[in-house]
């Protein structure tokens, strides 16, 4: 129960910071918070603002395995759902390559690191400016840092 308090609490604070993130920026981030926390490598966020009539941002996050990419896109769905922000459709069955989750002003892809390639989805937007994503959005276990850098001294 303590890890969906944290979830919760991180997740609130990026929603709710309208200085640094408005809307539907602070979508982003916190969708992009999410899959990094759980693991989630290589993310990105584009502002597709004058680019697509689709969406705003569009956040790319890839996942090791089926079910990370499952429980990235249930934890974005659970979170949004909890502030009543809709969710529009997750699209992607349990054991598809790709996931996307569509808020309506952001629309986020998760797709398995093995399949970066096949789809190259960094190259479709690369002329859409990148958001900055702070480093503490990605898990980070600190303690197993610290005792394996330990064991050599």
């Amino acid at each position: 129960m303590e890890e969906k308090n944290y979830l919760f609490t991180e997740v609130e604070k990026i929603i709710t910071d309208e200085k640094n993130y408005p809307y539907p920026q602070n979508l982003a981030m916190s969708s992009a918070w999410i899959l990094g926390n759980l693991k989630g490598v290589n993310l990105n966020i584009y502002d597709m603002d004058n680019k697509s009539s689709v969406c705003d941002f569009t956040v790319i996050g890839y996942a090791t395995n089926y079910r990370q990419a499952q429980a990235m896109a249930q934890e974005i769905d659970r979170q949004m759902k909890k502030r009543g922000i809709k969710v529009n459709s997750i699209e992607g069955s349990k054991e598809a390559d790709w996931t996307l989750v569509d808020l309506g002003d952001v629309i986020i892809h998760i797709v398995l690191e093995t399949s970066r390639e096949n789809y190259s989805l960094e190259q479709l937007w690369s002329e859409c400016p990148k958001v900055n994503i702070p480093s503490e959005y990605y898990f980070s276990d600190d303690a197993s840092t610290e005792s394996s850098s330990n064991e050599y001294f």
